[in-house]
């Protein structure tokens, strides 16, 4: 606070509830691609999406959809 103008400062601690999740490496059209696996739902892992996306010179967001949805691009 000795930084700032200001005279007060708020503050509040937070809790997060983390579903349980595994991960799974799974062969796909684009290689070998990291899945998170959860109780609701399947998605693939950013990381990869992007990596993928950069050497096919696509959209990241193009690449997990076609994860997302099984589509062979």
């Amino acid at each position: 606070m000795a930084e700032t103008g200001a005279l007060g400062v708020r503050h509040s601690l937070r809790k997060r509830l983390v579903a349980e999740r595994r991960i799974e490496e799974r062969d796909t059209c684009y290689g070998p691609v990291r899945f998170k696996v959860g109780p609701h739902g399947e998605k693939p892992e950013y990381d990869d999406c992007r990596r993928i996306a950069r050497s096919e010179g696509i959209p990241c967001r193009v690449v997990m959809q076609h994860l997302q949805r099984g589509i062979t691009p």
